[in-house]
């Protein structure tokens, strides 16, 4: 295969769009839009002449094949029939399975249905169209400019004219869809003023934009206190920060994508089992134009597929059963997305038969549950809403797997139905993950920010408050004695000439512990976007990540566990009870398990050679779901976890562990390739302990990992 990685890049991308166009107008097809034939074929002829640039001659032979057969039809020679959309979606498919691998520089990737390409030959040799009967015209819905879509299955009857109509040669027609709008299959070639960048290269600009606010800190630092103060230069350093302010909001935005970009696998997955489930289905989708962070969507594509295919298969039920129960012979199922604030809230509804209490209380085996409590048992392990199994549903296995998915990236889901009325799942998630909710707090005259999702509390921490305790003082937090330690302490700061401060945020620590940071004052609750620093802050041990104020200080994100950790060692050399490191190798000798959960194999004996070489036990998973099936069966004392692996990810497998309450204070270590800022902030969010980058990995930081997230002193 030939071309620079670049135009690979920006090739796979157009793909994946001019594939949309053709499944989009595939779909189209089958609700008599014929005239989307002519845009399919602009696709098709794109497709066939990029995959010719870079290379990939198996792609062209296969573009090439569906693109004369779509020549036909555009020119009236042949209908724009049943088995045209089924051989385009199938094609598309194909496609979808080869371009990847190719891309990557596989070199013996087939079609995978030989038959394929010669089933689009003989479509495209086959006989003329014959002319359309008479009283039989394509009908516009009314309803398909707000995007909604019928989905028949085959051999749903054409709908007769009012009056005589002109023959069409597009043939016998079913209830159509008018044309898409321009970002759809209308859309043949991009505007003009539009160019693709490849997705890597955008990520690494929103990483500069965040390394020259670093930049801008080095010249002031270069140029002294006594130029700095100088009129002209606070001007131009005033005029730098909006510009480079703008800069990184403009990519940011860049990063934004609609959830157009998904509606066409949506009306796919509800076309494919409506067809197979033999049922008459109207599916829109509302807010298609509403943005989100490209990674939001990406996490939460899968969930939604999964959310459709169940309400079409047993959310809604057969055109007989509809019509005894007085309802139309078609059911509708909808996805409707609004904005709350700075997330996003999507319901997916349907007009079916609701969920059947009664058979799952009994399934579930608790009769005295809550209607609320029971619907949320329905995104447990194992529990089924479906009455019986098909081939896309029934078993169990899905709306738990949604659940993770979805918490993956902050967000959440939850059920509502009413018997013979319809079900409604509502998922929530923030419109960007490149921000982490923060409690910023002062000691002495520094701030830092601690992720929220670690505050338990705040508390007086006043004298009179306190309570004597080995090593320091304490504090009453809901009945429960928790030890304070000076945040100042804990971080190395000088805090002399400070009274003690009078506030403490109390903070969880693994195996359920609490420790009480004293703080001079709480400056609220913020988002704080993360940002890439360069040398400006070297990987410091109590920090999880940096962000760039306005002002230009750097704000800390303190890393809640190490923090914890390191709260209980002042405390003890306090009490001059320093920890002893051989003491601490005898209990990881005697006591600590570590989880490891890592798809490639090399990786994993790495780490089991390295954790078993310095005392601990090892036990090993290749992906999450096997991951939380050890986790049933033993509890280990710390996870150390990849984030991309198959079945679930680590990013799922963190939020599935914290959403137990018997795993909800085990430590979670990451250990990914990833190293940008917003999979550490999503990594913290999601409730890491700590994040260790593959690539600046070795023996001691490992090590040193574990003992923190334990408690312990690292190994010498």
């Amino acid at each position: 295969m030939s071309g620079p990685p670049d135009l690979r890049a920006i090739f796979a991308e157009e793909a994946a769009d001019l594939l949309d166009r053709l499944s989009a107008g595939a779909l189209a097809l089958e609700s008599g839009g014929a005239g989307v034939v002519a845009s399919m074929f602009r696709a098709a002829h794109t497709l066939k002449g990029s995959a010719t640039l870079v290379g990939l001659p198996t792609v062209v032979a296969l573009t090439h094949a569906l693109e004369d057969l779509l020549s036909r039809v555009r020119s009236g020679e042949l209908p724009a029939d049943d088995e045209l959309a089924d051989v385009t979606l199938d094609t598309v498919d194909a496609l979808r399975t080869m371009i990847p691998p190719l891309l990557a520089g596989e070199e013996d990737v087939v079609v995978p249905d030989p038959g394929l390409v010669p089933r689009l030959q003989s479509l495209a040799t086959r006989d003329a169209a014959p002319p359309a009967p008479p009283g039989m015209v394509n009908v516009p819905s009314p309803a398909a400019e707000y995007g909604e879509t019928d989905v028949h299955p085959r051999g749903s009857a054409p709908v007769p004219a009012a009056a005589p109509a002109p023959a069409s040669a597009a043939g016998p027609a079913v209830p159509s869809v008018p044309a898409l709008p321009a970002t759809g299959v209308a859309g043949g070639t991009r505007s003009l003023d539009t160019m693709t960048i490849p997705r890597d290269r955008l990520d690494r600009l929103v990483r500069l934009a965040g390394e020259s606010r670093t930049a801008r800190l080095r010249v002031l630092g270069a140029i002294g206190p006594e130029h700095a103060a100088d009129p002209d230069v606070e001007a131009a350093m005033a005029d730098l920060d909006r510009t480079l302010e703008s800069l990184q909001d403009q990519l940011l935005r860049a990063r934004m994508v609609t959830l157009a970009a998904i509606a066409e696998p949506l009306r796919r997955a509800v076309r494919d089992v409506a067809r197979g489930a033999g049922k008459e289905v109207a599916y829109s989708l509302e807010g298609e134009r509403l943005e989100l962070d490209r990674g939001v969507l990406d996490a939460l594509r899968d969930p939604l597929l999964h959310l459709v295919r169940n309400a079409v298969d047993h959310g809604l039920e057969t055109p007989s059963a509809r019509i005894a129960a007085g309802k139309p012979a078609t059911g509708t199922v909808t996805v409707r997305a609004q904005t709350a604030g700075r997330r996003l809230v999507v319901h997916v509804e349907d007009d079916g038969a609701g969920i059947d209490l009664a058979a799952l209380r009994s399934g579930v085996g608790e009769p005295d549950l809550t209607d609320s409590d029971l619907l949320d048992r329905i995104f447990e392990p194992g529990v089924s809403t479906a009455a019986t199994v098909t081939p896309v549903s029934g078993r169990g296995v899905g709306l738990d797997v949604v659940r993770t998915q979805v918490e993956s990236v902050r967000g959440s889901v939850e059920v509502t139905s009413r018997p013979g009325g319809g079900t409604v799942f509502t998922l929530s998630v923030p419109v960007t993950l490149a921000v982490v909710r923060c409690l910023v707090v002062r000691s002495a005259t520094e701030r830092y920010a601690i992720p929220a999702h670690a505050v338990v509390s705040v508390a007086e921490a006043l004298e009179e408050a306190l309570v004597p305790l080995e090593g320091g003082a304490a504090i009453w937090v809901g009945g429960e004695i928790v030890p304070v330690t000076s945040l100042a302490a804990v971080v190395g700061a000088d805090e002399a000439g400070h009274a003690r401060g009078p506030a403490a945020v109390v903070v969880s620590a693994p195996g359920g512990r609490r420790v009480a940071l004293r703080v001079h004052a709480l400056l609220g609750q913020r988002d704080v976007t993360l940002q890439e620093l360069g040398d400006v802050v070297p990987p410091l041990e109590l920090v999880a990540g940096a962000s760039i104020e306005s002002d230009g200080t750097v704000l800390l994100v303190l890393d809640p566990i190490a923090v914890a950790a390191r709260a209980a060692n002042v405390r003890r050399r306090s009490a001059g009870g320093a920890a002893d490191p051989a003491a601490a190798a005898d209990v990881r000798a005697v006591a600590a398990t570590v989880l490891i959960v890592e798809d490639a194999l090399t990786v994993r004996e790495l780490q089991r050679s390295i954790l078993e070489r310095a005392g601990y036990r090892v036990r090993a998973a290749t992906d999450g779901m096997e991951a939380l099936a050890s986790l049933a069966d033993e509890r280990p004392d710390v996870v150390l976890t990849d984030i991309e692996m198959p079945n679930l990810d680590g990013f799922g497998l963190i939020e599935a562990i914290r959403s137990r309450p018997e795993l909800s204070s085990l430590p979670v270590l990451i250990m990914s390739s990833r190293n940008d800022a917003e999979d550490r902030a999503r990594g913290l969010q999601a409730g890491a302990d700590g994040y260790i980058v593959k690539q600046a990995f070795d023996a001691a930081t490992l090590l040193a990992a574990v003992a923190r997230v334990l408690g312990q002193e690292p190994p010498a």
